[in-house]
């Protein structure tokens, strides 16, 4: 079935844009899959594996985590504030 799509979409588009055009713009898409393989492989060679490893231990992933990591480490300043609002009330 997703082979008769596909050769429908490439009919379509070969009576819309005619050969010429369809073959640059296949080149041109090529171009940019090759471009963004080449930038993928210098990030990846300047990223550590390790520093990356590490932080993503620190990411939560379920919804309890997420609401008692939100819960439990707020920020020094919303706890300062917090303790000043309780001291005069």
């Amino acid at each position: 079935m997703h082979y008769l799509n596909l050769a429908i979409l490439i009919l379509l588009l070969l009576a819309v844009f005619g050969p010429k055009h369809l073959v640059k713009m296949g080149k041109g898409a090529g171009k940019v899959v090759g471009e963004a393989k080449v930038m993928k492989d210098k990030l990846m060679a300047d990223l550590k594996v390790d520093d990356i490893v590490g932080d993503l231990r620190d990411v939560p992933t379920s919804p309890r985590d997420v609401a008692r990591k939100l819960l439990l480490d707020s920020p020094k300043d919303t706890k300062e504030q917090d303790v000043k609002v309780a001291k005069a009330e």
